[in-house]
């Protein structure tokens, strides 16, 4: 599956764990159900209610950011 792909169904399951608490199913149910955590569960909620639904839109990327630059010579040549 292509990265486009996976983001895709990743905002998928998001929206849609959104519509089952925006009837009032449980956090508890809703994670049971799509197959993740109660506290993503949460945060998708905490989201949706700051932000609406457009804040569980797909990002254009995912996992951690990166903590080094592209090129750690870079961040280097500015040391005493």
């Amino acid at each position: 599956m292509k990265n486009d792909q996976i983001l895709w169904e990743l905002e998928r399951r998001r929206r849609t764990a959104a519509q089952m608490l925006a009837i009032g199913t449980p956090q508890a149910e809703v994670a049971r159900r799509i197959g993740v955590s109660r506290q993503s569960v949460s945060h998708w909620e905490k989201l949706r209610k700051e932000g609406g639904m457009e804040a569980l839109q797909r990002s254009m990327c995912f996992g951690r950011p990166r903590k080094r630059t592209r090129n750690p010579r870079e961040a280097l040549i500015g040391l005493p």
